[in-house]
């Protein structure tokens, strides 16, 4: 629940930019940027480069789909990648 009320502040902030999240358990989605492909592409790989590791699903609409291993992680590590994620969703919104 730590990592979805994370994703729903920053869904919260730039509702322009995500729509979600959803998921169960430790597979967590959301739709970046109404689903563009390209978009959900661009994010992931921008996320990759700085060290956080998802993926895309769909194709429309697109998601960045996170397998979250709940039993080797801890809030520390939840907020390092909500953080880079927040930074990373506002700089392509607003590019």
């Amino acid at each position: 629940h730590y990592f979805i009320d994370r994703l729903t502040a920053i869904q919260q902030r730039h509702p322009e930019a995500i729509d979600g999240p959803f998921g169960f358990g430790g597979m967590i989605a959301f739709t970046p940027f109404g689903g563009n492909p390209k978009k959900a592409a661009q994010l992931v790989r921008e996320l990759f480069d700085a060290g956080v590791m998802c993926f895309t699903g769909g194709h429309q609409p697109a998601r960045v789909r996170f397998l979250v291993p709940y039993g080797a992680i801890g809030y520390k590590d939840i907020d390092a990648v909500t953080e880079i994620l927040k930074q990373t969703i506002h700089r392509m919104a607003n590019a």
